[in-house]
């Protein structure tokens, strides 16, 4: 399998192609993806122009689709419409299948203001707290997995000190 590089353009042309003439046989992606034999998402990224297949696959779907390879690779004589239309179908059925974002979470309620006590109660709302913040990030979103591990590393880290520093603490004490 030789790989091309193709252009903006290009891809968005093979895309507008193969999803025009797969539309005159097939209501669904899925459907045609299942008799052409790969998976939906391959043929999803085809369709949508984020991926182009190679020259061999190009050719494969141009006979699957009853065409030829430069009915595929040639852009329509009224483009510049076509070209608009198309992204903006594109565009719209990619942020129709995201997940709605989850709504903020509720503000953590103040902690009720006490005397001090040294007995690892202020430590263990610091814990929970950052745990919540960063659990809370992920979720939504803000941060990446990776990230999302680090500070998990470091929050465990953190108790690790502080579970320390308490347990010397008390066996001074006692």
């Amino acid at each position: 399998m030789s790989r091309i590089v193709r252009s903006e353009e290009e891809r968005t042309i093979i895309a507008y192609n193969i999803r025009k003439r797969r539309k005159k046989g097939y209501d669904t992606s899925g459907q045609c993806a299942r008799d052409f034999k790969v998976a939906h998402s391959q043929w999803s990224t085809w369709e949508s122009g984020s991926r182009t297949p190679d020259p061999e696959s190009l050719a494969k779907i141009a006979k699957f689709l009853k065409c030829t390879t430069t009915d595929l690779s040639t852009a329509p004589e009224n483009w510049p419409e076509e070209k608009e239309k198309f992204i903006r179908e594109r565009d719209q059925a990619s942020t129709s299948k995201k997940p709605k974002p989850l709504p903020e979470p509720e503000p953590a309620p103040k902690a009720v203001e006490s005397t001090y006590t040294d007995d690892g109660t202020s430590d263990y709302i610091s814990i929970v707290a950052m745990l919540a913040k960063v659990q809370s990030k992920f979720d939504r979103g803000e941060i990446p997995p990776e990230q999302f591990t680090a500070k998990m590393q470091s929050i465990r880290e953190f108790v690790n000190f502080s579970y320390r520093g308490l347990l010397d603490d008390k066996q001074s004490a006692g």
